[in-house]
């Protein structure tokens, strides 16, 4: 095994210097918060996405009660309310409206950071030297769409693996199904990011896409999840050849990270998406980038340089 340089076991790949992980929640701190031109890409700020339901009762710092419904907030004698997010507590629990946070940033925990398996008892002893798993999970809003317009919100979601056993097992045509959604067209589409990157930005860049609706919902509600991996530092469309890379007995160092993206709106055709998402990725990548090591690095830790 020594002479074939046969590996049995893959080596941890630290992610670049500056990168910052919480180091007890292993959610990624130092994505840009806003991107492209006069940041028009931006993280939902608090109470950007505050959508009360239906029936929820407020009550404002002046004592008076109001009511949800049909996603705005009314008097009891039906004038509408125009006031501020920040004079509001839910009249039950008496917890603000607003908690400070980014609406746009999402903490992932529990069982659900668990089934990522992030978090683990290897991350906490590997954190330290930039070796551990991490996520980030963000809310992008177009700024240049006013409330209500389509693809004024995307979704980001990227998950970073390296040091593990994983066999990248969650990919949005598995999880969708176990969601219980209904699948529809799915194939590889290409973007243009003539900014991004290595080799990401040398040619047209294969994402997959999966288009699904929601049997619970309406009739029309169809929408579109796209993604695409970094392994070593390379774009790859496939989880299949995740996996094999994962297996493989050659390369000493390996990693992975899964990018997916979305627009949170209903979409009326794939063809109108791309279009839409070709823009949100043309900005959004460079940036994620930025957090992942490329080739180079993989190849100097191959060469036994520090």
């Amino acid at each position: 095994m020594y002479v074939n340089e046969l590996v049995f076991r893959k080596e941890a790949v630290a992610w670049p210097v500056g990168v910052e992980v919480d180091p007890v929640k292993f959610r990624m701190l130092s994505l840009a918060t806003s991107f492209g031109p006069d940041n028009q890409f931006e993280l939902a700020a608090d109470g950007e996405l505050f959508y009360p339901r239906d029936g929820d009762l407020f009550v404002t710092d002046s004592g008076d009660i109001l009511a949800a419904r049909g996603g705005g907030l009314f008097y009891k004698d039906g004038r509408n309310f125009t006031g501020s997010l920040s004079e509001l507590k839910y009249k039950d629990s008496g917890k603000e409206v607003l908690d400070g946070e980014p609406d746009g940033e999402k903490t992932i925990i529990g069982e659900v950071l668990e089934s990522l398996a992030i978090g683990t008892a290897l991350d906490f002893s590997t954190v330290g030297d930039r070796k551990s798993t991490w996520y980030v999970s963000r809310t992008y809003v177009d700024r240049r769409k006013s409330r209500g317009q389509g693809y004024r919100l995307w979704q980001l979601d990227v998950t970073y693996y390296t040091g593990t056993l994983d066999k990248a097992p969650h990919f949005p045509e598995r999880c969708l199904q176990a969601a219980g959604m209904t699948l529809g067209n799915m194939g590889n589409v290409e973007f243009e990011v003539p900014d991004a990157s290595g080799p990401w930005g040398d040619k047209p860049i294969t994402c997959r896409f999966v288009e699904y609706s929601n049997p619970r919902g309406t009739w029309e509600n169809l929408h579109v999840q796209y993604y695409v991996y970094s392994l070593n530092g390379y774009p790859e469309s496939s989880w299949k050849a995740v996996r094999l890379e994962n297996a493989s007995l050659l390369g000493k160092y390996s990693y992975f990270a899964k990018i997916q993206f979305n627009p949170l709106n209903e979409i009326k055709d794939t063809d109108e998406a791309k279009q839409a998402t070709e823009e949100f990725v043309k900005y959004m990548l460079p940036e994620v980038l930025k957090a992942l090591p490329m080739p180079e690095d993989i190849k100097r830790l191959e060469s036994g340089v520090p």
